[in-house]
């Protein structure tokens, strides 16, 4: 049967494929098509054997890979990764990104591919020189989840890895004033998955340890991939576990290569 079923029938003497298809809900060709040993006219339909009557639904989100590198012409640059769509690590299956040049002689690279939902990844830039050989960059692999089913598209990349000091993530500090109520707090929350995927049940909260009432200070300190673009807002909970989000529009926030900064962002509540 089709290896991503998740609901099963188990077939009983007088069954026949139309009524077994017409009780759980799908159409006769789907079923003949999830159970292909039944035959295209049930004459193998057999009691006593379990059908799928049922898959798992899939999905993918748009995920948008970026660097910039030099390259002399006829020079490109892929990224080759862990996923089929990725080339499973080989680069004559890699996604091939497209360059646009700087001023400075930088190459801008972009790519952009559909990924399963909800897996792990992990990927590396390679440039692929005029001669065929290929050039990965150095350091350890990249890696990052994508994110759940209808969840937001996502953006990695950052810095050409070259052998300098680099990293892949930095502190972000996240800070805003607003004034609480009785057992009120603040939380913050966004685009990926580090700050909830908005989702207000998984939204971080901000420490309120420097909160007086002539200033009324919230913090926290979330470790952000480098390079990412995110949308954010600040949200209050109220002690019966509402949410009141701050007003539109979202706040944005490009995650800095330079590891040795600790940016911060924030501000006043936007009302």
């Amino acid at each position: 049967m089709t290896q991503n079923c998740n609901s099963f029938y188990g077939v009983k003497s007088g069954d026949g494929c139309y009524d077994i298809a017409n009780d759980n809900g799908i159409s006769l060709s789907d079923f003949y098509a999830y159970n292909p040993t039944v035959g295209s006219d049930c004459s193998k339909l057999y009691p006593d054997t379990y059908l799928c009557v049922g898959v798992a639904q899939s999905c993918t989100i748009d995920m948008t890979f970026k660097t910039a590198h030099s390259t002399e012409w006829g020079e490109n640059v892929w990224v080759v990764g862990s996923l089929p769509e990725l080339g499973e690590w080989d680069v004559s299956k890699a996604l091939m990104l497209t360059g646009s040049s700087e001023a400075d002689s930088t190459t801008n690279w972009e790519g952009s591919v559909k990924l399963p939902a909800g897996v792990h990844v992990s990927y590396k830039f390679v440039k692929l020189q005029t001669d065929g050989t290929p050039a990965w960059e150095e350091d350890s692999n990249r890696d990052f989840d994508t994110s759940s089913c209808g969840g937001p598209d996502l953006q990695e990349g950052g810095k050409w890895h070259d052998g300098s000091p680099s990293c892949i993530a930095v502190d972000v500090v996240f800070e805003t004033r607003t004034r609480r109520s009785y057992g009120e707090a603040v939380y913050l929350v966004g685009s990926i998955p580090s700050l909830g995927q908005w989702s207000a049940g998984n939204a971080v909260a901000l420490s309120a340890d420097s909160y007086t009432e002539s200033d009324p200070f919230w913090k926290g300190t979330v470790n952000l991939r480098t390079g990412q673009d995110v949308e954010y807002k600040f949200i209050k909970m109220d002690r019966d576990g509402g949410f009141t989000w701050e007003a539109d529009p979202n706040r944005q926030l490009t995650v800095p290569t330079d590891c040795g900064t600790v940016p911060v962002q924030g501000g006043q509540w936007h009302t």
